[in-house]
């Protein structure tokens, strides 16, 4: 297999190299606690709050042991979710038909208002991934969710993904594209679901995760019926946990094969051969 690191000078710092990562990151984290995809006075269109992003962009503090930008953004994450409470209701208790019924993907930093021009709106790996950050922080000792308003939020968001049905409903994805059923979106559900049901106040409805679990088992080691390989489907491992070693290694071998360059890993293949 080739590879596109280079050797690392000898007086390379780790410890300070991170350092510098972590505060770029942290730099991007607006008052509200939410992180943005870049600067809050770009022009580029980018200055805003994506879910996926605040999700992923909280792994390296977690990892780093760095707790309070992590809060930070589960609090934000949380405001976001109480203002638009109304709405996740609705989608419960109805069947929205349309992207934007759907819970948004990205919302305004600082006021915490949706973005109304059309976008792929319907991304259900990121209400997943949200889930999967309050619910296992408020297993560990980092908890952050602390009134019964914001664990019934949490209990929302299971509402909602057993309402739409996720093991079966076509999202845009990671990469915002095409609704397709795809298996990096049912992975990241099914994690956010399994940490909610350690909560005690959590109520998860009989055969989501296991309805879930089929969907996954029937689509892998595609990520959809029109992506063979994605390299989204190693979050399906980290930091989902949901593969099976050996499912684990084959979806690790057909990227390598598929979609590694000299200079990094391309994002999907598209073949029409069957696994």
């Amino acid at each position: 297999m080739n590879t596109c690191f280079e050797k690392l000078p000898e007086n390379f710092d780790f410890e300070v190299e991170i350092k510098k990562r972590l505060d770029t990151v942290l730099s991007l984290q607006a008052p509200s606690g939410l992180f943005m995809a870049s600067a809050l006075n770009v022009s580029t269109g980018y200055n805003k709050a994506w879910l996926r992003d605040n999700y992923f962009m909280t792994l390296g503090f977690q990892a780093c042991g760095e707790w309070q930008p992590v809060h930070a953004a589960g609090k934000g994450l949380l405001q976001v979710l109480c203002k638009h409470q109304d709405k996740i209701k609705w989608a419960i208790e109805n069947e929205p038909q349309e992207a934007w019924q759907f819970i948004h993907a990205r919302y305004n930093p600082v006021t915490l208002e949706e973005y109304h021009e059309p976008w792929g709106n319907k991304q259900n790996d990121a209400v997943g991934e949200v889930l999967h950050l309050l619910a296992a922080c408020d297993c560990s000792s980092h908890n952050f969710v602390e009134t019964n308003l914001e664990r019934g939020l949490i209990q929302l968001l299971v509402d909602y993904l057993y309402s739409i049905k996720y093991w079966e409903s076509p999202d845009s994805g990671v990469w915002e594209e095409d609704q397709e059923l795809h298996a990096s979106s049912i992975g990241a559900c099914i994690a956010g679901l399994k940490a909610a049901t350690a909560l005690p106040y959590i109520t998860v409805p009989a055969n989501c995760i296991e309805n879930g679990e089929a969907a996954l088992v029937a689509l892998l080691p595609r990520e959809s019926e029109r992506k063979f390989t994605d390299l989204a489907l190693l979050s399906l491992q980290y930091p989902f946990g949901v593969l099976g070693k050996t499912t684990c290694a084959k979806v690790v071998k057909n990227i390598e094969y598929y979609n590694l360059r000299d200079k990094g890993v391309i994002t999907t293949t598209i073949k029409t051969l069957t696994a």
